[in-house]
């Protein structure tokens, strides 16, 4: 069956058994009747349920299998000294039938209600876990644990909701992280000095943000800052289920991918077969607990129940073998995956870092100029607010700017641009995105001063001197025959214009900027050059994913 939820975490508490069985018992019984049997062995329950116990030394499993139609599940929780093992997978027998969603399965609540779980130092907890201003130093060393494995999700207090309410609306948007990360919530005070603290200038969260700490946070690198994801207080307010969806789904699918604990792939790669031997050992050498026929027919009759019992749980087990082989063997393509993506990441960021160390070196040789000119003033002038470059964390951040663009009018979905935030990588798109939209407002500027006559691509080549500009490799002023010539592919790149660009009101806009060309995403800015036309601007339709094409 297919890998739905996983939570793997530490109680650190020697009597992990005795309390996954309490729970077990208290998430069950509501589904039964009386008191559920949890000795070794399997048993149908109610409404087409099967429960199968396994014991041994120091372990315990418990699996509940429902065959309801048309979705098969099973829950199985293993503990192992003070290690809690959950999963739940899931088969759909329909092809009308929706998966199951993202929602934790009622069993981890139960657990985390009354024992915290532990990764590292930072604790698993059945809802968020408040934060004040003293507590800060704590939550920071969590942060920068280098053996935490889960991600933290840590959710800064709104200037303009009341803690309470705020609160409320916190426990709402990450209650789907259960088992998945620890989540913690900053009082006024925390979120106050969080945003002072200098060390954290690149990786901080305030004003209602909230802000999902992956592991391996190094605040000495502004280029860790983008691979934690911030989801502004924005998007939770004005989509709270959408927020809610974007907060869980990289958790969740960490989760299934992350390699066990050591102590737990012993059991993964089939350790725990001496355990399941050894309850096969006990059933074959089970007494009745009850005087029953003397007869050796009845005698043998017991022995081959148990036997097949047995026999069943070797089988079970053997499918679970041949399972988790299939997810070690999907995690592999998936890590190599990885991989190269982070190869591609770190030539993109090295690319960056050069071009800013030679925007520096530029800076400070005109400063001495300057300097040198007697204009000592100008060269340390502070930059005026209109010319700063906003430090942006998400795409949805941009639309608050557009207003500066003089020469640039943008008609885009905003809720399709928004499904960018759904990356790691936002905040590094949503830079090139304003960079490309500046350097556009400067080449329509350009060619309406007669600074310039040729196309963005040539302007982006060598902007005349003043000007910003962005990398002519990015820029595409036009789409492959095969996009143009394909009837659905053209369709997706029609957007609207003012009627004065076209009596249609729309125009195909084959000519893009591409925000990244790595990756199924490979996010596109499609923008109709109307320099030399009625408008004399560019008319930005669409910032989203790419669009269809052959490759995608």
């Amino acid at each position: 069956m297919p890998l739905h939820y996983r939570s793997v975490f530490d109680v650190r508490k020697d009597d992990a058994s005795a309390i996954a069985k309490r729970r077990f018992r208290a998430w069950m019984e509501p589904k039964g009747d009386g008191e559920l049997d949890l000795s070794a062995g399997r048993r149908s329950l109610g409404d087409g349920m099967q429960l199968t116990v396994a014991e041994g030394t120091g372990t315990l499993r418990l699996r509940i299998a429902g065959s309801g139609w048309p979705l098969r599940w099973t829950t199985t929780l293993t503990v192992h000294g003070s290690w809690f093992w959950l999963e739940e997978e899931y088969e759909v027998g329909s092809t009308d039938a929706e998966p199951p969603k993202l929602r934790p399965p009622g069993l981890v609540r139960e657990i985390l209600r009354v024992t915290p779980g532990h990764d590292g130092m930072a604790m698993l907890t059945d809802e968020p876990q408040l934060v004040t201003e003293a507590g800060l130093d704590v939550l920071i060393d969590v942060l920068c644990d280098t053996e935490r494995q889960v991600p933290v999700v840590v959710v800064s207090q709104h200037p303009r909701h009341a803690q309470a309410a705020w609160a409320e609306t916190a426990r709402e948007v990450t209650s789907n992280l259960a088992g998945l990360a620890a989540v913690y919530l900053l009082d006024g005070g925390a979120t106050d000095r969080f945003d002072h603290v200098p060390a954290f200038e690149d990786h901080k969260v305030y004003g209602g943000g909230v802000r999902t700490y992956l592991p391996g946070v190094d605040p000495a690198s502004a280029g860790d800052a983008t691979r934690h994801r911030v989801l502004p207080s924005s998007v939770i307010l004005d989509s709270p289920g959408r927020a809610k969806w974007l907060l869980t789904s990289l958790p969740w699918r960490q989760a299934q991918s992350r390699p066990l604990p050591e102590p737990l792939q012993r059991i993964d790669t089939g350790g725990f077969g001496g355990v399941d031997q050894g309850a096969i050992r006990a059933l074959l050498q089970e007494r009745p607990a009850t005087p029953v026929a003397s007869s050796r027919e009845s005698e043998l009759e017991e022995r081959i129940t148990h036997l097949e019992t047995a026999l069943s749980q070797v089988a079970q087990r053997s499918d679970e073998l041949r399972e988790a082989t299939e997810r070690r063997r999907q995690a592999e393509e998936r890590a190599g995956a990885a991989d190269e993506r982070a190869e591609n990441e770190i030539l993109d960021h090295d690319a960056t870092r050069t071009e800013l160390d030679q925007s520096l070196d530029q800076v400070r040789w005109l400063q001495s100029e300057l300097v040198n000119a007697g204009l000592i003033e100008r060269a340390y002038a502070p930059v005026p607010e209109d010319q700063r470059t906003p430090q942006l964390l998400s795409i949805a951040e941009l639309r608050h700017h557009t207003g500066r663009l003089q020469r640039v009018s943008l008609d885009v979905d905003w809720m399709v641009a928004a499904r960018l935030d759904d990356s790691f990588k936002a905040a590094t798109w949503a830079a090139k995105a304003w960079r490309a939209l500046r350097a556009l407002d400067d080449y329509a500027e350009a060619r309406a001063n007669g600074e310039f006559h040729r196309d963005f691509r040539a302007y982006c080549v060598e902007p005349p001197p003043g000007r910003m500009g962005i990398s002519g490799n990015v820029v595409a002023v036009n789409e492959s025959d095969d996009t143009r010539a394909n009837r659905r592919f053209a369709a997706a790149r029609l957007f609207r214009v003012p009627a004065e660009v076209h009596p249609d009101g729309a125009v195909y806009m084959w000519a893009h900027i591409k925000l990244d060309s790595t990756g199924r995403t490979a996010p596109r800015i499609h923008f109709y050059d109307d320099t030399s036309g009625p408008t004399n601007r560019i008319h930005v339709g669409y910032i989203g994913p790419h669009l269809p094409n052959k490759q995608t």
